[in-house]
């Protein structure tokens, strides 16, 4: 749907930038993604992502007790072209994206069960711990059970500021769900605040590969 007079300078400062323009703006508008994490790492996000115009948002929190209710009320008066909603399971044909920030025990059993329930929905991995790294995977295969480190239990303290690591993975969201920067799988690894990116590996034994297969002979025939 066309941007409205009131959208287009909501946006104004996202058009003018180089490869986005009104049509990635659209685009933005119409997504639906999950974000995953305990709420502490979720909240920068959610709020960075809601003001750029993520249409809806699905959150899945970790942890005991965690609602994503009372983010409700602070998007909508941010930005009301956002809405917030609890995950709910079995709504993969919903989900363009998901984005899961591991920072605990708890956050990295979300995201193992997110990836459980959509192995084929294009993925970003956050470990906030110590060493950090952001997995993108625009269309698996590769997936982020492709790295073994990805998803692994073991937490690591972090000895730095988590929220730019997120805020900088939220950035690579809006570029995958806008259609713009020509995303392929990528590993960006962290030493402090410095980073170095290489291409992310497939797995050949991984349930992404496999489940590609068949579909790949089928279409050979």
């Amino acid at each position: 749907m066309p941007l409205s007079d009131e959208q287009i300078e909501r946006y104004s400062r996202q058009i003018i930038v180089p490869e986005m323009g009104a049509r990635a703006q659209e685009r933005l508008l119409g997504a639906r993604m999950l974000l995953c994490g305990e709420s502490r790492d979720a909240s920068p996000v959610l709020l960075y992502l809601a003001g750029a115009g993520v249409g809806q948002i699905a959150l899945m929190l970790a942890g005991p007790g965690e609602k994503s209710s009372k983010f409700a009320s602070s998007v909508a008066a941010l930005n009301p072209d956002c809405s917030v909603s609890s995950y709910r399971r079995g709504s993969a044909a919903q989900i363009d994206l998901a984005l899961m920030l591991i920072s605990s025990e708890a956050s990295a059993d979300a995201a193992r069960a997110v990836l459980d329930e959509l192995p084929r929905v294009p993925a970003i991995i956050v470990r906030l711990d110590s060493p950090a790294k952001i997995g993108i995977f625009p269309a698996p295969p590769p997936c982020p059970r492709c790295d073994p480190i990805l998803l692994s239990p073991a937490i690591n303290p972090s000895d730095f500021a988590a929220d730019p690591i997120a805020i900088s993975a939220a950035s690579e969201a809006l570029k995958l769900l806008a259609g713009i920067g020509g995303a392929r799988p990528t590993i960006i690894e962290f030493d402090g605040y410095e980073s170095r990116s290489h291409d992310a590996a497939a797995n050949p034994q991984c349930r992404c590969a496999t489940a590609e297969r068949p579909a790949k002979a089928e279409r050979s025939r």
